[in-house]
């Protein structure tokens, strides 16, 4: 196989995208509205409607993760992961009929702002913030660490130059445009990956030989696999981890600034129930097409006799796609500069909501409360567009730590935002669920499910317990290497490979323990499968901090809770309490008791 490389229309397409993202936040920062308060650059003047909202939540969550991870997650570990949206669209069936009802009409401008309303102190607020803005910084590392692996793949552009093309490129709409650029960004962004997924569906289609092809290679290298209903968390794909831990997963999402914020950003909670079910079918679809592509290039490569993951001509599941791209539009130019189009602006939407969600979470939970007065609306909007410019660099940074660190970029993002978005959607939960849930409960909770998370993974990095991959495809038909990692990088990647559950490509076509594992001596808990994550951090988080606000006086204080605070099924569930009271027939004895308890406070 032949060195590839990008041909000048490539470039010209890739450029012009660019520049249309570009000319999107110049159009809104001088003719879209005007950006001179923070109700305007934050939320877009709370305006917006279902349609964009919906089309910028579904590629907020779907950049380079979907557009190289899961392909390269089907390619290495078969097919039981396509179950998982199935989980994706339950959760957010959940985020459209209990999260939406609950936080719209409050009419918060930050996600953690319900946290300090209903516990009544600020210190859920700032622990949840100050959680998030770690998490954020890190997650748009591995969005930026995306389309820069991909160019390093198929192009001899350096892989700092790729980083810094991402992140001026959304720092630069997101700072001027403010939220309506993020927004229709997005919504040609979302254009244009729909014109990449669907143009290597098609060409690849037609090289295979069609779908019935493809599925009968990856039956018989054993990559068809749907049928793992162990109830054993420990077993990395299952299909209760697929659908209740991935609903549970995307829940906590919703909780997410960037969610909250589209959710806010609608003028009617009708219309943001709207957008949070019109992005479902979008994420099903956009899902699904990615996963089957991760087959299709494993049946392409058996076809042409080569795996080059196997041969190490690349040595990321993330460059699996950018390889078979340049594979079967080897003779259409243009067509690789649509893919790397659809790629950056699959990155740039995800980035750019990021930027634009991280210093909305700086300035309501941090900045505001203690000196937002010296401020004005003027000079709050521009410490925002300086606070884009900050995280924006900062993305860069955990892109190279991305890099060295290595692993499926699936795994990297699922590990990485379960031990925050866990613990924080415990939080929500025990404030909209129960009424005895208190300040100290969730604080104290938070905390436990964060460290037994924390605790989980390091223990994977300490005692190296690994997935084995599935056995590659043939090799008899490669030739010359297309990339080779530094000398090194072996070394670096393995190091962290535990961490995410992952078997270095690096590693030979067979998995190879490493001689000082014995995988029964190795404590159960590192064996968990990183896709539980998050509703293990919820449930820890939910179990102790019910236990301590009992101890702490929640039960004392439970009447106090507005039910406002509470999910709609809560106030449904507390109104026929209340009926069921009033329809009982009153003897004398039982008067006595009602006049001494007060069963439902007299408000509700």
């Amino acid at each position: 196989m032949a060195i590839r490389s990008f041909a000048a229309w490539d470039y010209v397409i890739f450029a012009l995208c660019l520049c249309i993202s570009a000319a999107i936040g110049v159009y809104h920062a001088f003719f879209g509205g005007g950006q001179d308060t923070t109700e305007k650059y934050y939320y877009g003047n709370r305006n917006m409607g279902a349609l964009p909202v919906a089309l910028s939540m579904l590629v907020t969550y779907q950049s380079s993760i979907f557009m190289l991870g899961y392909p390269g997650e089907m390619y290495i570990y078969g097919s039981m992961f396509w179950l998982s949206f199935v989980g994706v669209g339950l959760g957010f069936v959940l985020v459209a009929v209990l999260e939406v009802p609950l936080l719209h009409p409050l009419n918060i401008r930050s996600a953690f702002e319900y946290l300090e309303a209903r516990f009544r102190s600020p210190l859920p607020r700032k622990l949840a913030s100050f959680m998030s803005v770690i998490l954020y910084a890190i997650f748009m590392g591995l969005v930026v660490y995306g389309p820069a692996i991909t160019l390093k793949t198929v192009t001899e552009f350096p892989l700092w130059a790729s980083m810094l093309i991402v992140a001026a490129g959304g720092i630069f709409y997101t700072s001027i445009g403010g939220f309506k650029a993020v927004i229709w960004a997005d919504v040609f962004q979302c254009i244009i990956i729909i014109i990449g997924i669907f143009a290597i569906l098609i060409q690849g289609l037609i090289k295979v030989g069609g779908s019935k092809e493809v599925w009968r290679i990856n039956d018989m290298y054993g990559r068809i696999q749907f049928n793992e209903f162990s109830p054993d968390i420990t077993v990395r794909h299952t299909i209760w981890g697929m659908v209740i831990a991935n609903m549970i997963q995307f829940f906590s999402l919703g909780y997410s600034q960037m969610i909250v914020q589209r959710i806010m950003s609608t003028p009617t909670t009708g219309k943001a129930m709207q957008a949070s079910f019109i992005a479902i079918p979008g994420f099903a679809l956009f899902g699904s097409i990615s996963c089957f592509i991760g087959l299709m290039a494993f049946a392409f490569n058996v076809q042409q006799g080569c795996d080059p993951l196997s041969e190490k001509i690349i040595v990321r599941p993330e460059q699996v796609l950018p390889y078979f791209v340049m594979d079967i539009f080897d003779n259409i130019p243009g067509m690789p500069g649509v893919f790397l189009a659809a790629l950056f602006s699959a990155s740039l939407s995800t980035l750019s909501s990021g930027l634009n969600s991280l210093p909305t979470i700086m300035w309501e939970d941090f900045v505001k409360p203690h000196c937002g007065l010296r401020f004005s609306e003027v000079k709050a909007t521009m410490f925002g567009k300086i606070l884009v410019i900050c995280f924006g660099s900062l993305a860069i940074g955990f892109a190279y730590l991305a890099y060295l660190l290595g692993g499926p970029i699936v795994q990297m993002t699922s590990t990485v935002t379960s031990c925050v978005n866990g613990p924080i959607l415990g939080m929500f939960v025990m404030g909209a669920v129960f009424k005895s849930a208190n300040a100290k409960g969730a604080i104290i909770g938070c905390l436990s499910g964060f460290i037994f998370l924390l605790w989980i993974a390091m223990g994977k990095v300490v005692e190296n317990y690994t997935t084995p991959r599935l056995p590659g495809g043939p090799t008899t038909n490669c030739s010359k290497p297309l990339y080779q990692s530094p000398s090194n990088a072996s070394a670096r990647t393995l190091d962290f490979a535990a961490f995410f559950n992952y078997t270095s490509t690096e590693s030979s076509n067979s998995f190879v323990e490493p001689s000082h594992l014995n995988h029964d001596e190795v404590l159960g808990v590192y064996k968990i499968s990183y896709i539980w994550y998050t509703a293990i951090g919820m449930l820890v988080c939910i179990v102790v901090g019910m236990i301590v606000s009992v101890l702490t006086g929640g039960l004392r204080t439970a009447d106090d809770v507005d039910a406002k605070y509470l999910f709609h099924v809560r106030r449904r569930y507390d109104s026929k309490r209340v009926k069921q009271y009033e329809l009982k027939p009153r003897t004398q004895k039982w008067s006595e008791i009602e006049t001494s308890v007060e069963l439902v406070p007299e408000k509700w």
